[in-house]
Formats: C-alpha cells, sequence, structure tokens
C-alpha cells in the first residue's frame, strides 16, 4: 500500500461525497497522494452474503466496495486509491476510520459533518466530532453550504484566531499543509467591545502583535496577512468569520475547535462548529490539547 496525505471517510453516501472535491483540491495544491475511505462492519454489512462464512462474505463485501469506491473517484476525475478497513468487534467508527487513515499513513482526514440546523447538536457524538476528539491529525470537515471548489487559483488559508494559546496551536497543525501546498495565509481576529470599554486600541495593538506572533510559526516565506476587525455583526463572530474568508478568496477556512477568550468572546468550540455550518469552503479543525 501507498503511502497517502489526505484520506477521505465516506459511508457510502452521496452526501458524504461533497467533501472529496475539496481534499482532491488540497491533494493537488499539495502534490501528494489521496484515498477514499469505507469502513466495513461485518455484522451489518455482510449479512445479506450468501457464502459459507463471515470471513468469506467479508472478503467478498471489500472486494466489491473497493471496486465501487475506485469508479467514485474515476467518475469524480479525483486519482486516488480504495480502503476498505473492517470495524473490529466492539470498536467506534470513528476509531476505525482513524486507525485505517494511520495505516495508511495519512496526514489529513477529511469529512462531510452532514449536519444541519444547529450542527453543534448534530455533530455531537457523530463519526466527524469522533474523529476530531480521537486524532492528532487536522481534519478537513465540510458542512450543509458547502460550495464547489475553486479550481485554478493557489491555495489560500483563512486561519481565524481569538488571540489564545488554544487558538495558536492551529499554527503547527497547518504549517506542514501551508509549506507543501505554497499556501498564502491570512489570520484574522475581531474584537467586540464591551460597554462602556476605553481600552479597545490597546486590546486592538494587543491583538495586532498576537497574529504576528502566530504568524512566527510559519514556514519561511509564506505570504500573510493579517487582519484584526472591531465590531459587532448581525451573524456574530462565525458569520463574519466567513464573510472575510470569502471576501478574501480564501480556499479554505483553518481553526482551532477549542480556542477560547473571556475577554473577545471568541472560537469557543460552539463558534468553530458554527463556522462550519455556515461556510461554503471546507474547514480544516485541529482540538486544541492542553499543554
Amino acid at each position: 500500500m501507498h503511502l497517502v496525505t489526505i484520506v477521505v471517510s465516506t459511508d457510502g453516501s452521496e452526501r458524504s461525497l461533497h467533501v472529496l472535491p475539496h481534499a482532491a483540491r488540497l491533494a493537488r495544491a499539495m502534490d501528494e497522494p489521496l484515498a477514499l475511505l469505507r469502513v466495513l462492519d461485518p455484522r451489518v454489512d455482510c449479512a445479506s452474503e450468501l457464502v459459507p462464512s463471515l470471513r468469506e462474505a467479508t472478503r467478498l463485501v471489500s472486494a466489491r466496495w473497493k471496486q465501487e469506491l475506485q469508479a467514485t473517484l474515476e467518475a469524480n476525475g479525483v486519482r486516488g486509491e480504495a480502503l476498505v478497513p473492517v470495524r473490529l468487534h466492539g470498536e467506534e467508527i470513528h476509531d476505525a476510520v482513524i486507525g485505517g487513515a494511520a495505516e495508511a499513513g495519512a496526514s489529513i482526514i477529511a469529512i462531510d459533518t452532514r449536519g444541519g440546523g444547529m450542527l453543534r447538536h448534530a455533530l455531537l457524538g457523530s463519526v466527524a466530532m469522533g474523529i476530531i476528539g480521537h486524532t492528532q491529525l487536522p481534519v478537513m470537515l465540510t458542512g450543509p453550504e458547502v460550495d464547489s471548489p475553486t479550481i485554478g487559483n493557489p491555495y489560500h488559508l483563512f486561519v481565524t484566531s481569538d488571540g489564545s494559546t488554544a487558538a495558536a496551536a492551529v499554527i503547527p497543525v497547518i504549517a506542514p499543509i501551508v509549506a507543501a501546498a505554497r499556501a498564502r495565509v491570512t489570520l484574522w481576529t475581531a474584537y467586540i467591545p464591551r460597554t462602556g470599554d476605553i481600552s479597545s486600541e490597546v486590546e486592538l495593538g494587543l491583538a495586532h502583535d498576537q497574529l504576528r506572533k502566530m504568524a512566527e510559526g510559519l514556514p519561511p516565506g509564506t505570504t500573510v496577512d493579517i487582519q484584526v476587525e472591531k465590531g459587532q455583526w448581525p451573524g456574530g463572530v462565525a458569520g463574519r468569520a466567513v464573510e472575510r474568508a470569502l471576501a478574501s478568496g480564501a480556499t479554505a477556512l483553518a481553526i482551532s475547535s477549542h480556542g477560547h477568550s473571556a475577554r473577545y468572546h471568541l472560537l469557543a468550540g460552539s463558534v468553530a462548529l458554527d463556522i462550519v455550518n455556515r461556510s461554503p469552503l471546507p474547514v480544516i479543525m485541529s482540538r486544541a490539547r492542553p499543554s
């Protein structure tokens, strides 16, 4: 098996493939291989096979699924390989996905959230959230508003931050992606002043300093744009982040899923998921971990 960089997880449904063109866009930018993965649960997926043993049924279904996955890649004009890891008894689906990705040598996992409405509730306990919560890898997510990817432009990551240590943890995670894709990066944060706040200029200056510090962790030679906004917006911080990402011509957003700051009121886990819910662009998410 060839080592791959991006593993796209599917459950075989059309909706789950919405992430595939975005993952393929990143794979082309990085000049790295891609794989399409579907977890096989023998006790569920092989029940209708008329063969003497579960082992033989598993072999037959696995071979058929690999052919179907390869056909899906070809139909979408994507070069890649098919992976069908077998779910062990008692194993969670997200663990099977992570294990299959690890065996393939993946550095990124991509999955469609299939969320709708309040994504925070739609995702809790789902495969997507299970993957985010249990892998060290960055996870590319597409939400219900995702659109087709832009083709031809240089890769451009729009990175959101609230200035916290947890939010800044996204930088070492995306740095290899930035280097391989030769991506342009926009670092963005927003300051929401409180009633009677008279120190906003100081806070804005600190926000600029924090983003400049984050920029130092990016690969040398990276084109970086730093944006700090002050205000309040009808769509809240998540809506404004998506607006600014689109206005900047970004290819994808990147965010730490557990960044938070009482001062800026930004980018707690629920806001990160709200961005996924609203965004026509994919969101590359990393789970912040305590230092």
